[in-house]
């Protein structure tokens, strides 16, 4: 067949002259739309487990950690303990947790988080949190939040890349919106979500117990179920 018979057209604009006109999507167009399919569906899968916080220390998490990491841990969840009590009768108030949250550098919870904490910390409900829980959970949450932001610092490109996906590349996007996912969702071709369903996936990746359709997912939240999907590793 004669080479000049046709006119392939590709997006970058290069012609070759002839008769007919052959359209291709680019290969970098069916990547991103391929991306785009991907991240949604590991997303959608990964939601059910995502940042929430862990009222117990999962064992077989936990024999994964360095006794040395725990230790350490457990040595600074001691000193926050310590540094809480009430000088005049030695105990930790309940009321405090929030305080001691913060001097161990871990982010804020919400509300229904902090509340379940509290009834974790102090399960006779009597203002005063248990010393052993505190600090075996709390040194379970400080390992955790640290292998979080290890895992953020080690893949931010590809973070970075997955979050623009969903975003559309709006820079300074405060996060994830119910659009963002309808969008991925017609991106993965699949009709059968509905804004009920993307509304929970929002809340419970977001930690949310109760969000709407303004609510987002923030890039820490999102990084925290692209590292549970497995969809980066």
């Amino acid at each position: 067949m004669d080479s000049d018979e046709y006119d392939i057209v590709f997006e970058d604009d290069e012609e070759i002259e002839g008769e007919g006109n052959v359209e291709f999507e680019s290969l970098s167009d069916l990547e991103e739309r391929d991306q785009a399919a991907a991240a949604a569906a590991a997303a959608a899968a990964a939601t059910a487990n995502a940042s929430r916080i862990k009222a117990e220390p999962n064992e077989i998490e936990l024999s994964q950690t360095s006794s040395m990491d725990y230790e350490n841990a457990v040595d600074e969840v001691e000193e926050v303990y310590a540094l809480a009590l009430d000088p005049d009768n030695q105990v930790f108030p309940t009321s405090s947790l929030e305080d001691a949250i913060a001097a161990l550098g871990l982010p804020p919870l919400s509300s229904t988080d902090l509340l379940a904490l509290q009834r974790t910390v102090d399960p006779r409900n009597c203002g005063a949190v248990e010393h052993d829980l505190f600090l075996e959970i709390m040194a379970y949450q400080l390992l955790e939040f640290r292998k979080e932001s290890a895992f953020i610092r080690r893949n931010r490109d590809e973070l970075d890349h997955a979050f623009d996906l969903f975003t559309g590349s709006v820079p300074d996007a405060s996060g994830i919106s119910i659009q963002d996912l309808r969008n991925a969702a017609k991106a993965a071709k699949d009709s059968s979500v509905t804004d009920a369903q993307l509304i929970e996936m929002i809340n419970v990746a977001s930690g949310s117990a109760r969000g709407g359709p303004g609510s987002v997912v923030g890039y820490d939240a999102f990084a925290r179920v692209m590292e549970l999907s497995g969809a980066i590793l």
